[in-house]
């Protein structure tokens, strides 16, 4: 079971997003025609912390076993969505090192994800990360961050 609270006012959500970056590229995905792209990850599971929900996002959405990940970013923040629901989110960004890439897709491409039932679109992009100002990425408080491959630990408040 995912760890999130829905309200009718506010929905709260507990995530992990996993950086992925092989030759100056970051793996990005656009959710559902949502407009705009972001991480890789998904809900952290009741029972199980950040680090083992990063390895279980990662292997579930990009297909990729994890050698190692290293926590550097905390981020919460609120917002309001295009429907008008308001949603506080506590994300925890971590860098990822595979043990090879023998299994990793390098081209752009699409997959169908069921989410507890939901059928969901992912479309996966390799973003130069020269570029990652160039496209519409959220949470945008991180671009500079990431294009500077700055991975020391920070906790980002963003209202």
């Amino acid at each position: 079971m995912d760890i999130k609270l829905d309200t009718k006012e506010i929905k709260f959500k507990y995530r992990v997003n996993g950086v992925l970056i092989v030759n100056d590229k970051l793996l990005v995905v656009q959710i559902m025609d949502n407009g705009f792209f972001c991480l890789p990850g998904g809900h952290v599971m009741l029972g199980e912390n950040s680090k083992i929900a990063i390895k279980r996002e990662m292997n579930e959405e990009v297909g990729v076993v994890i050698k190692d990940s290293f926590l550097f970013l905390i981020n919460e923040t609120m917002f309001t969505r295009k429907d008008g629901i308001k949603v506080q989110e506590l994300s925890f960004f971590y860098k990822i090192e595979l043990n090879n890439l023998d299994n990793l897709d390098l081209s752009d491409h699409i997959k169908y994800e069921n989410d507890e039932g939901v059928v969901k679109k992912l479309d996966f992009r390799w973003i130069p990360l020269n570029n990652l100002k160039n496209i519409n990425f959220k949470p945008n408080i991180i671009v500079d961050k990431l294009i500077n491959k700055d991975f020391l630990l920070e906790h980002f408040i963003d209202e």
